[in-house]
């Protein structure tokens, strides 16, 4: 099953991916079938086939509170009180643009976004890629400079040491800047590639690549031109590591949201698996998202401060290495 990204948005457009395909229904969950009010799936009654992409820099769709899960309202947990990560086993960290802020890598929307200044149609899409790959290379090698100046902060330091434990510990990440594995984290999906590699569509052959900038662009096998391996505005997300996200969010006992927006889809759909395996389920995020109903316990604050908070003093998780 192939899944396109998709912005959860009332408005805007996207050349780049076929926006008049997009449908605006409410769309069925994924799990048991109940309709989330404010989601925008494909045609699919449930996991949807595929999910275009609708992209607007602003208005953020405002989520309802669903009537079934209007009671109680979750905790925002204060200073020293639980949960702590060393209660948990199987722990799933979904980090996104939040996580890696406090390193100095851009977000991609609200005040400075990344998307403010660019427009995507001529950057970050095939089509772009197809018109004018040295733009989009040009672009892209902006961006890895941007990336190289930055490292992991204490909150990656957090989430690798506490893998480092007998807890299962997995990173599904929307990032692309590979900070967690710079920091340690070992177990990694992420769901929207990696700036750091680069594909060859024609070859199907893939490298991982820490030049800054990157000067060969095209490919030694044909002459085509490299891709950076990232998922850009529709395109398909891969199959195999997003079915493997949802199996392991399924069966985790912790699931702790950190940085996310909660508009960029199928990726926000991602803590419905979390409530229907029953983990309980932490949102670490300074503002309330279209998804902060899915959540146990609210961690309003930066990153490094609530993850901190998480660790509850364990000197291995917060000891500088």
């Amino acid at each position: 099953m192939l899944h396109r990204v998709h912005v959860g948005s009332t408005s805007g457009g996207d050349s780049c991916a076929g926006h008049s395909r997009a449908r605006s229904r409410a769309a069925t969950s994924p799990i048991g079938g109940a309709t989330i009010p404010g989601v925008r799936y494909g045609s699919s009654q449930r996991a949807p086939a595929k999910i275009v992409t609708s992209i607007a820099a602003a208005a953020i769709m405002a989520r309802p509170a669903s009537p079934s899960r209007a009671a109680p309202r979750p905790a925002t947990i204060g200073a020293m009180s639980g949960p702590h990560l060393r209660d948990f086993n199987r722990i799933v960290f979904f980090t996104g643009a939040g996580m890696s802020a406090e390193s100095g890598v851009p977000t991609y929307r609200g005040a400075g976004g990344i998307w403010k200044e660019y427009d995507y149609r001529r950057y970050a899409c095939q089509d772009a890629f197809n018109r004018d790959p040295a733009a989009v290379w040009e672009f892209h090698n902006y961006r890895r400079r941007l990336v190289a100046a930055c490292a992991p902060n204490l909150g990656h330091r957090i989430i690798a040491r506490a893998g480092q434990r007998e807890a299962r510990v997995t990173v599904v990440t929307q990032n692309i800047d590979g900070l967690h594995a710079l920091s340690g984290s070992r177990d990694i999906l992420e769901l929207h590639g990696n700036l750091w590699r680069v594909r060859c569509d024609t070859c199907g052959v893939k490298q991982q690549d820490s030049h800054e900038p990157r000067e060969q662009l095209r490919c030694d096998g044909c002459g085509g031109w490299w891709r950076p391996d990232i998922v850009w505005f529709g395109d398909f997300l891969d199959d195999a590591t997003l079915h493997s996200a949802k199996q392991l969010i399924s069966s985790c006992d912790l699931f702790v949201s950190v940085g996310t927006s909660a508009v960029v889809y199928p990726a926000a759909q991602l803590p419905e698996y979390a409530r229907a395996g029953k983990a309980l389920r932490v949102e670490i995020n300074p503002d309330e998202t279209p998804a902060s109903d899915l959540y146990d316990v609210h961690l309003r604050g930066p990153a490094t401060e609530m993850l901190t908070r998480l660790a509850d003093g364990d000197p291995h998780l917060l000891d500088p290495a």
